[in-house]
């Protein structure tokens, strides 16, 4: 097999654990947070990562720089809304907004964020 072909079967790969992950993940913060402040959850991680997309090409900086941020944003928003979760569940909710912000900018056929 080819290495492209081997870095595609990665990343669909890296792709389904996501989903799965994400998805597991989203059963878990739902029994500990509930549906509300789960949803709060989300919307701080779309905000936070829509932020960020917004003032990096100003600012100058990409990839785990604006992980950084996202996460930084994500959690000071979240809380003024009483939401406290892990690093690692925030980044996992950032990564689904990073997916779901692609997937839109693709059916308008816009550029996508690198790295989502």
């Amino acid at each position: 097999m080819s290495a492209e072909l081997w870095m595609k079967v990665l990343g669909v790969l890296i792709e389904v654990l996501i989903v799965v992950g994400g998805g597991a993940l989203l059963r878990l913060l739902t029994a500990r947070l509930g549906r509300e402040k789960l949803w709060a959850a989300v919307e701080v991680a779309r905000l936070a990562v829509e932020f960020v997309e917004q003032v990096s090409e100003r600012l100058g900086y990409q990839g785990s720089a604006k992980l950084r941020d996202a996460l930084e944003q994500a959690k000071s928003l979240a809380r003024a809304h009483g939401v406290a979760l892990t690093d690692e569940q925030w980044k996992v909710l950032l990564e689904q907004a990073v997916r779901h912000m692609n997937q839109v900018a693709a059916s308008y056929g816009r550029q996508t964020v690198p790295g989502g």
